[in-house]
């Protein structure tokens, strides 16, 4: 059995006996080797209500609920990331995480980490278009509206492929039901799923990890 099929059984498990506490969790982060110049794209899932909520708009995978982007440096993955309830010291919501602060994460129940390797001058590219934004003010996107300056995880990630042109993918429209309608203002959504990456089949994952309680 899969690492994500165990997962799978694991998140549905949680959701009939509605248990949502971390007990602690054990790792293996030195299984899998960093590249330089590289685009990392690492994906978390946890057993949150609002990761719940996240991963049940996904179009593939219903496990993921949050997903960063980066790379690595000095043999140190950097992830950036869009978080709805941190900030950094400039107050933030787009946060430079080390891999090891990503996945320190309460609830975290997996993650994977998925690479692509493009020429030079497209990661030149990429970890200027990347540096710019981080060293910008970015706040979450409450509404999760495609169409202002607010941003959610993923879309800082799709936004980064589509100018690039490493994404052919098609921001997806959903009927909403009645409790995010009235949550969200509107009938339908517009909107980038976690899981969105998938369907680009240029990025392969190189390392996948459930964790114990």
């Amino acid at each position: 059995m899969t690492a994500m099929n165990k997962l799978k059984k694991k998140v549905l498990l949680y959701l009939i006996i509605g248990i949502f506490p971390l007990f602690g969790f054990s790792q293996n982060k030195n299984s899998f080797s960093l590249e330089e110049k590289s685009i990392y794209i690492v994906a978390r899932s946890t057993q949150t209500k609002e990761g719940l909520v996240a991963s049940s708009f996904n179009i593939q995978n219903k496990v993921l609920s949050h997903v960063g982007i980066g790379y690595v440096e000095k043999n140190k993955l950097n992830v950036y990331n869009v978080s709805n309830y941190k900030t950094n010291n400039k107050g933030s919501s787009l946060l430079k995480e080390t891999f090891e602060e990503f996945i320190n994460e309460k609830g975290i129940i997996y993650y994977s980490i998925w690479k692509y390797k493009p020429n030079e001058n497209t990661f030149n590219s990429f970890r200027t278009k990347l540096d710019e934004i981080g060293s910008t003010v970015q706040k979450f996107d409450n509404e999760f509206r495609l169409d202002n300056k607010d941003l959610y995880c993923s879309e800082l990630v799709y936004n980064l492929l589509k100018e690039l042109q490493l994404t052919s993918f098609l921001p997806q429209t959903r009927e909403l039901g009645m409790m995010y309608s009235l949550a969200l203002g509107r009938k339908t959504l517009k909107y980038i799923p976690v899981d969105f990456f998938l369907s680009e089949k240029k990025f392969k994952i190189v390392h996948e990890e459930t964790l114990s309680n």
